[in-house]
């Protein structure tokens, strides 16, 4: 009789086989290719024209851009055109500017994602009144949630949440962000490309959200309560 071990691998090969041909081209047709986004493209001013700027550069920009946030802002020598000089420039992502800071003399910058123009875009209400894009990173996490239809979703796994480690509850019925240690709730919205806007946050009816979401109560934050219910989720 056959080994169990032995009749169980060649049952997995068997499938690994059998998937392999499925995906297989018929006889006469071509083979599929992976989708691939092209790449953003950064750009900068030169007068009345926009000049692209070389892969290294581009790359680095685009680094930054993704794990800082549309409105970092950095200070850098590592420009492949400053190679040699060590000038420090800043870049603001905000602004969208390139800064000599020996000069003081700035260039307008623009980002061109022909790809991201076709995708939601993720915002958050902040406490200065104003819309604010979440990291790509972020956005690709609540647009793959919100598009599996999980609401409430529960989540450790935010860029800004990087040591902190708190647990964000999102609800996508009402578009709200809520910080169950604090219990600070906000507003949040998706906007598809060609997508009207949302209003912004509304003082009392999200934060009477997050207190009903929190289970909180007038007593816990008379006597000083700063954290709301814990859930364990094994993030």
């Amino acid at each position: 009789a056959m080994a169990p071990k032995k009749k169980a691998a060649e049952k997995k090969a068997a499938a690994k086989a059998k998937a392999a041909a499925a995906k297989a081209p018929a006889d006469g047709e071509p083979a599929l290719k992976k989708f691939k986004a092209a790449a953003p493209v950064w750009e900068w001013q030169d007068g009345d024209e926009w000049r692209a700027f070389g892969a290294e550069d581009a790359a680095m920009l685009e680094g930054k851009y993704k794990s800082a946030g549309v409105k970092a802002k950095f200070h850098t020598k590592d420009f492949s055109f400053n190679k040699g000089y060590g000038t420090v420039y800043e870049v603001n992502f905000e602004k969208m500017t390139q800064t000599n800071t020996e000069t003081n003399k700035f260039r307008n910058m623009r980002r061109k994602d022909d790809f991201a123009a076709k995708k939601a875009v993720w915002e958050w209400w902040t406490d200065n009144a104003e819309w604010a894009q979440y990291t790509d990173v972020d956005a690709e996490l609540l647009e793959k949630a919100f598009s599996s239809g999980i609401t409430p979703f529960m989540t450790k796994k935010l860029s800004f949440n990087e040591g902190y480690d708190s647990l964000y509850i999102y609800d996508f019925d009402v578009m709200t962000q809520v910080n169950s240690d604090s219990g600070t709730s906000r507003k949040i919205q998706r906007t598809a490309a060609g997508g009207s806007k949302l209003f912004g946050h509304t003082k009392g009816e999200d934060d009477a959200y997050a207190d009903v979401l929190l289970g909180a109560k007038d007593s816990d934050a008379e006597a000083g309560a700063a954290e709301g219910v814990k859930f364990d989720l094994g993030l």
